[in-house]
């Protein structure tokens, strides 16, 4: 499994053949040894992994490596500068806990494969957390998730989100879209922050329109949802409404989401019952409506996460 690495690709002329800029493709290790060379000519898609309107998503492989590749279909300029911004974010976040970044090209982003599974399917394997059948059929009594509740490995996905986004942050990314499908749960237990399409590079002028709402409702902060996308403490909204999810088995807010979205309506959350009490104040902080009254900062929010467990 490549969890992390880099692609390092040789400048190249007009006059170079394609064989010789393929040729020039090398995958780098983190310690800065050279891996194996990545022929990309030799790129074979394996099966589709989801659709998104004119965005397709790829397992593939090259060179006997799997990896994942996010292919825009049509020729829509819009979208095409939109993964063309993507690949810029990637390009400045090398990290452990982001998926790794390999190379754009032909309207095509590829990254490094992890062996694992998106958070919201690995929380099913978790004893005790509702499967989506019994979430169809209101079955869920909060006591039965007690295993759930105590499980280290559900803080430390957390840890590791943070973690990603502190670097983020400090590279001036804000996410903009954190949710369990974006958070890839290796089969060593290490969660890994990917998906950056809807991401915002504070270094780079706007090319949504303000009236434009992107990401996912469930999980997006109030301002975030009222198309104000550059606050960092957007994304600690986010974390904090995944970090609620793990904990209930469901977003908050239910029913009454866009109600709080759109501030017409002030909903109390559902009560974090089993959990100790310094967690519960941590996720109802990082979900307060205010931008001001949450965690300040991903780091913030990390070390004090770090002091109650």
């Amino acid at each position: 499994m490549v969890e992390s690495s880099t692609l390092t690709i040789k400048n190249t002329s007009a006059t170079d053949s394609v064989a010789d800029q393929i040729e020039a493709t090398t995958v780098m290790n983190n310690n800065g040894n050279k891996a194996k060379a990545l022929n990309l000519d030799n790129l074979l898609p394996i099966r589709n992994i989801a659709n998104h309107g004119a965005v397709t998503v790829e397992l593939a492989s090259c060179d006997g490596q799997l990896l994942i590749v996010k292919r825009l279909l049509a020729t829509d300029a819009r979208l095409r500068e939109r993964l063309e911004r993507e690949a810029h974010i990637l390009r400045k976040l090398n990290h452990v806990n982001i998926a790794a970044f390999i190379d754009y090209f032909e309207n095509q982003l590829i990254y490094t494969y992890i062996e694992g599974a998106p958070l919201d399917q690995h929380l099913q394997y978790f004893p005790g957390f509702p499967t989506s059948q019994q979430k169809s059929e209101k079955h869920t009594n909060t006591d039965d998730r007690k295993d759930v509740h105590c499980s280290e490995e559900l803080v430390n996905i957390m840890k590791d989100v943070l973690l990603a986004l502190t670097y983020a942050h400090d590279n001036g990314v804000i996410h903009c879209d954190i949710k369990p499908s974006n958070i890839i749960v290796s089969s060593t237990g290490k969660a890994h922050l990917t998906d950056f399409g809807f991401a915002k590079d504070l270094d780079l002028g706007a090319i949504t329109s303000p009236d434009l709402r992107m990401g996912t409702p469930h999980y997006m902060s109030p301002e975030q949802f009222q198309g104000y996308r550059n606050d960092l403490r957007s994304d600690i909204y986010s974390v904090g409404a995944v970090f609620y999810h793990m904990l209930v088995g469901e977003p908050p807010f239910s029913q009454k989401l866009f109600r709080v979205l759109l501030a017409q309506e002030r909903v109390e959350l559902k009560k974090l019952t089993g959990v100790k009490s310094e967690l519960v104040a941590l996720v109802e902080k990082a979900l307060e409506l205010e931008p001001r009254k949450r965690f300040q900062s991903a780091t913030e929010m990390y070390d004090a996460l770090i002091a109650i467990t």
